[in-house]
């Protein structure tokens, strides 16, 4: 108790002794001895308690504790350590640190396990985890430790194949790491596909690149044979050589794409002799090569420049066949997917008739030779109000335009395109992909704009010399890729007659063993909200003949999901379907055998030297070096830490009961001596 609080209580005494000798005798002096003592108090007590109730005294109290700092043990728990042979060497390693008892007396011990994720050890290790992510282990023990003191043990073979880069995320973890190897650091000889690129998807009849990453260890000059097989044929192969000071390639293969489907394919390097991991030598791949050849029909009753811009754009793309016919031609409009109406005129009078009767989708380009009073009444999605002036227009895009992602043009360079002066003005919603512009000033009106009605889409462009724009891209890249690939989207977008769907998929046609798998689906009400209410079943069956599963989706936020992630390789087909309602979707699925975890036989040694630093490296051999050095370092001391709690000197209850009885009391008692 301070020296404060004991002159408080004091000075609390002495003004409730005063207070109650004032009222009881000093007042009234004719009193009985007996009457104002004992009246006084009982006087003298009512005051004290509320004076100690009003104004409540308190005292410290302090607590001391030793804490001790913690010892961080993370032990990598994927199935790489099972491939390596080290289970029992790891595990007896492990236990040995967890079980000492002076490193128990040091440390408070805490160990986790990392795999896929970083958890909390509360049973055995299962060397069972299908990814290795130790850039997690640093960011979960920077957010759980902050600013303690903490010694960290990294029991792992290096080999992370998943996450960030594990060296960038220690160097920014504050506490100091203890890397123990598990598996071999010598470096045996050993050639090994990396890695595997290529796109998802082929078009029928084109050909597209393979790009193989492929590495060398070892001393040898060494010659070996890339393969490359769809099936067991063998559809590609050439002569790699390797030595110590060449011990990287990269190979690009062409192949063809020349039917329909998905297609699996096996890449293969020779095995070099005595070769401890063979595993590495091979890997699989799928592409899904999609008929996509489209027929695009370009009508003009006179030549042009943007003409023959528009026919090297569109033929960029190999599955793009393209025409260009007179309005009078004779004309089979049920062989083309999309017609480019270049400036009609009277002349275009029947071919637009015959377009509506077939329903093909058109894009229109407006121009100085366009004549719209005769257009404005061939189609209800705008007008235009003609005059004998012409007007240059620079593009502008539109901030609100998303029907489909653009490359980065640059239209802000590129130079303007004539038409004809007059308003403009659209009867049915747009999405404008470019707006007009002149002398800097936007007129609100679209250049380029896209109108879907009755499952159609129609496109309309007012300005000719868009060849310019072509020139133009050329100058600023350097080729016409980035000009071509905004006309392909664009012929893209039109060429497509997707209609709305009240179920939707979303998955991809093949997937690597071991990676996440979902399906997910979207399902729509008759009113195309998205619908909560109802429930989806999953019906997978192999195509091998294996068992079919039904698996309900779960519902997500906006979507249903199933997880198929624990699937075996395989070909799959599907069908989901939704309950209650005549409503499914089909759809197949490759799952390719693949293990990361085995891609590796040896310790990462070097990437290791850089996480532990001065810290040095530990061996699974020697356990002891370890356990001495967190023994005998000064680094890592106990902390005796005080904790200060006040108290009140007593309890506001059991002042409030005895403020309470002493009134009570005296009360009872003036009336008992009729002093009331």
């Amino acid at each position: 108790m301070s020296n404060s609080t004991i002159l408080l209580l004091v000075l609390f005494v002495f003004l409730s002794l005063i207070v109650s000798f004032f009222q009881y005798y000093k007042k009234d002096k004719q009193k009985r001895i007996k009457h104002w003592i004992l009246f006084g108090a009982l006087r003298f007590i009512t005051f004290l308690s509320l004076l100690l109730l009003l104004l409540p005294l308190k005292f410290s109290n302090y607590s001391y504790h030793v804490e001790k700092p913690t010892l961080a043990i993370a032990v990598d728990n994927s199935s790489s350590i099972k491939n390596i042979g080290k289970t029992k060497e790891v595990t007896s390693f492990f236990n040995k640190l967890v079980e000492n008892p002076n490193l128990q007396e040091k440390f408070s011990v805490e160990v986790f396990s990392f795999g896929e994720t970083v958890k909390k050890l509360t049973d055995s290790l299962t060397f069972s985890d299908k990814h290795t992510d130790i850039a997690q282990v640093f960011n979960s023990f920077s957010s759980l430790y902050q600013d303690d003191k903490v010694a960290t043990v990294l029991l792992t073979d290096g080999n992370a194949t998943y996450g960030k880069d594990y060296i960038t995320q220690a160097k920014l973890y504050k506490n100091n790491i203890y890397p123990v190897i598990l598996g071999d650091t010598i470096k045996h000889p050993d050639i090994r596909i990396d890695r595997v690129n290529v796109n998802k998807y082929a078009f029928l009849g084109n050909t597209y690149p393979v790009e193989v990453h492929l590495s060398y260890t070892g001393k040898q000059t060494v010659a070996k044979k890339l393969s490359f097989y769809l099936g067991e044929k063998l559809v590609a192969a050439q002569t790699l050589k390797f030595n110590k000071q060449h011990a990287a390639e990269i190979v690009t293969v062409m192949l063809q794409a020349d039917k329909v489907g998905i297609h699996s394919y096996k890449i293969k390097i020779e095995n070099l002799e005595g070769e401890k991991n063979i595993l590495n030598n091979q890997q699989e791949f799928a592409i899904e090569v999609l008929d996509q050849q489209t027929n695009i029909l370009l009508l003009s009753s006179f030549l042009h420049p943007d003409i023959g811009a528009f026919k090297k754009a569109i033929t960029h793309n190999k599955q793009r066949r393209f025409t260009l016919k007179k309005p009078s031609d004779e004309i089979d409009f049920s062989a083309y997917q999309l017609v480019i109406l270049y400036q009609p005129d009277q002349t275009f009078s029947k071919v637009i008739e015959r377009i509506k009767q077939v329903g093909i989708n058109y894009l229109f380009i407006g121009g100085t030779k366009t004549d719209y009073n005769f257009f404005n009444t061939q189609q209800q999605h705008f007008t235009k109000q003609v005059s004998n002036s012409i007007e240059e227009y620079l593009p502008q895009k539109s901030a609100q335009f998303q029907l489909f992602q653009i490359p980065a043009l640059g239209v802000e360079d590129f130079p303007p395109v004539q038409d004809v002066f007059g308003r403009l003005s659209f009867n049915t919603p747009t999405q404008t992909l470019l707006e007009k512009t002149v002398n800097g000033f936007t007129t609100e009106e679209p250049l380029i704009t896209f109108v879907e009605d009755t499952n159609k889409r129609y496109g309309y462009l007012f300005g000719e010399n868009t060849w310019q724009w072509r020139a133009s891209s050329f100058l600023k890249e350097g080729n016409f890729e980035v000009y071509d690939g905004f006309v392909e989207k664009v012929v893209q977008f039109l060429v497509s007659n997707t209609k709305k769907e009240r179920l939707k998929l979303d998955y991809k046609t093949f997937y690597k063993q071991g990676e996440a798998i979902y399906i997910r689906a979207s399902y729509f009400d008759k009113t195309y909200a998205f619908d909560e209410r109802k429930k989806l079943q999953l019906r997978l069956s192999s195509k091998s003949g294996g068992t079919t599963q039904q698996i309900p989706l779960l519902l997500k936020q906006h979507y249903y999901e199933a997880d198929l992630s624990n699937s075996a390789p395989g070909d799959y087909t599907f069908k989901i379907s939704v309950l209650g309602e005549n409503i499914e979707k089909f759809g197949a699925l490759k799952i390719i055998p693949f293990d990361v975890e085995q891609q590796h036989t040896s310790a990462n040694l070097t990437d290791l030297k850089r996480v532990g630093g001065e810290s040095g490296l530990y061996f699974l051999d020697k356990p002891n070096v370890l356990i001495d050095y967190l023994l005998n370092t000064s680094e890592y001391t106990s902390i005796q830490k005080a904790e200060k709690s006040e108290k009140q000197l007593i309890d506001w209850k059991l002042l409030l009961g005895i403020l309470v009885l002493s009134l009570s009391l005296e009360w009872f008692l003036r009336k008992y001596y009729g002093l009331i």
